[in-house]
C-alpha cells in the first residue's frame, strides 16, 4: 500500500518591524554612541541612549557628541541654579519629535529651555587658553535671571548659535541675553535676540573678550534694553561683524547713556547690509564708538535715531553706501556726530518706506516697499547675496538694496508669490464605447462632478528667487492626537486590518489614520495608511466634498465616486468596483513625472480655492491585492489670504505588520 502524504497546515506569526523614515530600532541607535537623545519623561520612542533632561545627556556625553532634544519645555533641575551647565565641546540640536529624529523643525516644534526667572538658563564654563566649542541649534532660551548672562553666560568658549531664540532674560549686571568673556567668540546665525534686559551693559548681548572674533548673520537684535550702554549689543575688545541683520527698537534707560543699538569700546566693528532703526533712549545713538574703536559700515539703512553713528576720538569710521532716514517719522536727529573722524560716501536721504511693522510677525518686520529710496543702491554686494529672509537679488534687478531687506518684485502685483506650471499625471478615463481617453493634469470639481483637464500641467506657487515651493505649513506624520493647521482640523488615530497574501496567508497591519476637516466648508478627508507586506506604506484617500458624495483613491490603481459619506465609503472591500471612473497611471522607468496628481476645488489654490495633491509610486509585484499604484504623500494647499499660500502634508505610517503564514509539513501514513 502506497503511503499518501497528508498536508497539515500550521500557522505561526512572523513579526516584521518596519524601518520607516521617522523611526529606527534601539539597536541601530545604540550603534552610534556619539548621538544622544532627550525627550520629556525619557520616552524617545526606542532611540537610545535616552534621557529626560538635557543636563543628564550633557553629563553622560563624550566630548564632541551630538545631543538631539525633542520638543518640550525644560526647566532648572533640582539642586541646580541653571537649566543647563556645559563644560565640554558638544552639539545640541532642538526641534525634534520623538517620531522623527532626522528632520528638526525648531520653529514648528520648539525645544524650550525655560529658567522661569529662578536662575540662569545656560552656563558654559570652558577654558580660556583652549576654548571649548559648543553649538546650540534650534533652541529657545528664555526667562533666565542672573547677575550677568541671564540667558547664556560663557567663558572660554567658541559658541555657535543658529535658529535660536533668546528672549525675556534679565541680568542685574551685563548681558541680559548673552554674556561672553575670557577669550570667547560668538557666531550667531538666523537667530533672534528679543526683549532681554540688563541693569548695566548689553541688554541683548555683551561681548567682553580682547581677542574675541564674533559674527552675526541674518539675525534680529531688537526690543532689548540696558541702563548704561548697548541696549542691543555691547562690545569691549575684539572684532564683531554684523551682516544682513536687524538692529532695531533697542533702548538705554539712563540719562546720558550711549549706544542704544550697539556700543563699542576699543573694538573693531564691521557692519554690512544692516538695518539700524528706531533705537532710542540716553543720547540716542544707533551705534556708539568709544576708546580706540574702528567702524567699517557698508550698505546701511539708518533711520529714526537721535544720531545714527556717534564716534568719539580717537575712534574712527567709514560709512559707504547708506540711506539716512528722512521724513517726519524716520529722519535721524543727526546722521553722524562726535569728535572722532568719519568718512561717508554714497549716501542718500529719504523716508525708507518701511512696511510690515509688526513685532509679532517677525518675518515681515522692517521690510521696505517697492518705491523705497533704499532700492538698488548697494555697493560691494556679492553675486550670491541673500537678505535676512534668504531672498536673493531679483531677476529683474542687478543691484541689491541698502539695509537687511531685499525688496522682491513678484510676478503678481501686491502678492508674494510667483506661479509656473509643471507636468502632472496621466488620467485614463473610459468612454461609453470602452475606448480609453487619456487626460493629463488635474481633477477639477466643476460644481456637480469631478472632471479632468487637458493641460498636462498644474499651476504651482514658487519663490521667484529660489524656485522653492512656497509652504507656510509643513506638517509631517506622525501626529499624536490632533492639530489645528490654518482652516483645517487634523486628528490622528490608528486602525487594524487584514490584507490577503499568497496561499492563504495574510497580513495583520496596524496603521495610521488621519481625519482632516475643513472648518470653513466642513469638507472631510479620511486618509487610511496601508502596508504592503514589504515595509512600505501608502494611503487610501477618501474626500467628502459635499454631504453624501465621496471620491476615493484606493491604494490600488482605480478611483471611485460614492454617493455616501467618507466613513461609509471606507467600509467597502478593496476589490469594490462600484462607481469606477478611471485609472491613475503611475510612474515608470520611462516617464518619471506621471505620478503627481492634483484635485482642485473652486479653481484650485491658484484661483482662491483648494488643491489636494498626492504623489504615487510604482512598487514591485507583491503578494497582496492592494494594486500597484501607491499614493505616498498627501498635501492640502490653499490661499488663506491673497498672496498667502498655506500648505501642509501628511505621509503614511504603518506601525506594525504581522505575517500570518501557513507552513506545509508532509506526514507519511503507512
Amino acid at each position: 500500500m502506497k503511503s499518501r502524504p497528508i498536508l497539515v497546515y500550521i500557522t505561526f506569526l512572523m513579526i516584521f518591524q518596519l524601518v520607516l523614515p521617522n523611526r529606527i530600532t534601539s539597536a541601530v541607535a545604540a550603534s552610534i554612541p556619539a548621538i544622544l537623545y532627550v525627550a520629556p519623561a525619557g520616552d524617545c520612542a526606542g532611540f537610545t541612549p535616552c534621557y529626560s533632561h538635557p543636563q543628564a545627556a550633557v553629563d553622560a556625553a563624550q566630548t564632541g557628541s551630538v545631543i538631539r532634544i525633542a520638543t518640550g519645555n525644560y526647566t532648572i533641575p533640582v539642586g541646580m541654579s541653571q537649566v543647563l551647565l556645559i563644560t565640554k565641546s558638544l552639539i545640541l540640536q532642538g526641534g525634534f519629535r520623538t517620531t522623527d529624529w532626522y528632520d528638526p523643525q525648531p520653529f514648528t516644534f520648539p525645544t524650550v529651555f525655560d529658567a522661569q526667572h529662578l536662575g540662569r538658563t545656560i552656563l558654559i564654563d570652558g577654558t580660556p587658553g583652549q576654548p571649548i566649542e559648543v553649538t546650540l541649534d534650534g533652541i529657545q532660551i528664555k526667562n533666565g535671571q542672573s547677575s550677568q548672562g541671564a540667558g547664556v553666560s560663557g567663558a572660554g568658549v567658541q559658541l555657535s548659535m543658529q535658529r535660536c531664540v533668546i528672549s525675556n532674560n534679565q541680568a542685574s549686571g551685563s548681558g541680559g541675553g548673552i554674556y561672553l568673556s575670557n577669550s570667547s567668540s560668538l557666531i550667531l546665525i538666523s537667530s533672534r535676540v528679543i526683549s532681554n534686559t540688563a541693569a548695566e551693559t548689553g541688554g541683548g548681548i555683551t561681548l567682553n573678550s580682547a581677542n574675541g572674533n564674533s559674527s552675526m548673520t541674518r539675525s534680529w537684535i531688537f526690543g532689548n534694553s540696558a541702563s548704561v550702554e548697548g541696549g542691543g549689543i555691547s562690545v569691549t575688545g575684539g572684532h564683531l561683524k554684523v551682516e544682513i541683520s536687524l538692529l532695531a527698537d533697542n533702548a538705554v534707560t539712563q540719562t546720558g547713556a550711549t549706544g542704544t543699538g550697539l556700543a563699542a569700546n576699543s573694538a573693531q566693528i564691521t557692519l554690512d547690509h544692516v538695518t539700524l532703526a528706531r533705537n532710542t533712549g540716553g543720547t540716542g545713538e544707533g551705534v556708539s564708538l568709544n576708546g580706540d574703536s574702528t567702524l567699517m559700515a557698508t550698505n546701511i539703512l539708518a533711520a529714526g535715531q537721535a544720531s545714527a553713528f556717534s564716534i568719539t576720538a580717537p575712534s574712527s569710521g567709514t560709512v559707504d553706501g547708506v540711506l539716512w532716514g528722512g521724513g517726519s517719522t524716520w529722519a535721524n536727529g543727526t546722521n553722524t556726530t562726535g569728535s572722532g573722524s568719519v568718512t561717508v560716501q554714497h549716501a542718500y536721504t529719504g523716508d525708507p518706506l518701511f512696511i510690515g511693522l509688526d513685532p509679532v510677525n517677525l518675518n515681515t518686520y522692517f521690510h521696505i516697499a517697492e518705491t523705497s529710496p533704499a532700492r538698488d543702491r548697494s555697493i560691494l554686494t556679492t553675486s550670491d547675496y541673500r537678505d535676512i529672509d534668504n531672498e536673493s537679488v531679483s531677476v529683474y534687478e542687478t543691484v541689491a538694496d541698502l539695509g537687511a531687506d531685499e525688496f522682491i518684485r513678484y510676478a503678481t502685483s501686491g502678492s508674494h508669490i510667483h506661479v509656473h506650471v509643471e507636468p502632472g499625471g496621466d488620467i485614463e478615463v473610459g468612454t461609453p464605447d470602452g475606448t480609453p481617453e487619456n487626460h493629463r493634469g488635474a481633477f477639477f470639481w466643476n460644481g456637480s462632478k469631478w472632471v479632468t483637464n487637458d493641460t498636462y500641467a498644474h499651476i504651482v506657487f514658487t519663490d521667484i528667487q529660489t524656485q522653492d515651493r512656497l509652504m507656510n505649513y509643513t506638517m509631517v506624520a506622525d501626529l499624536t492626537g490632533s492639530a489645528e493647521v490654518g482652516k483645517y482640523h487634523v486628528s490622528h488615530s490608528t486602525y487594524t486590518y487584514l490584507s490577503p497574501a499568497n496561499e492563504g496567508s495574510s497580513y495583520r497591519i496596524t496603521a495610521a489614520q488621519y481625519r482632516i476637516t475643513n472648518t470653513d466648508t466642513q469638507e472631510i478627508i479620511l486618509l487610511n495608511s496601508r502596508g504592503n507586506g514589504y515595509g512600505k506604506a501608502s494611503f487610501d484617500i477618501y474626500i467628502q466634498y459635499i454631504p453624501n458624495s465621496t471620491i476615493a483613491f484606493r491604494s490600488g490603481s482605480v478611483w471611485f465616486n460614492y454617493a455616501e459619506s467618507v466613513d461609509q465609503a471606507a467600509q467597502h472591500a478593496l476589490n469594490d468596483e462600484t462607481g469606477r471612473a478611471g485609472i491613475l497611471t503611475t510612474c515608470d522607468n520611462q516617464v518619471i513625472d506621471r505620478s503627481r496628481y492634483w484635485m482642485d476645488i473652486n479653481g484650485g489654490s491658484d484661483m482662491g480655492g483648494i488643491t489636494y495633491f498626492f504623489h504615487t509610486s510604482n512598487l514591485p509585484t507583491r503578494t497582496s491585492v492592494l494594486g500597484t499604484c501607491f499614493p505616498e504623500e498627501f498635501r492640502v494647499k490653499y490661499l488663506s489670504t491673497p498672496g498667502n499660500l498655506e500648505e501642509f502634508r501628511l505621509r503614511p505610517v504603518v506601525y506594525s505588520e504581522t505575517l500570518l503564514l501557513p507552513i506545509y509539513l508532509p506526514l507519511v501514513v503507512r
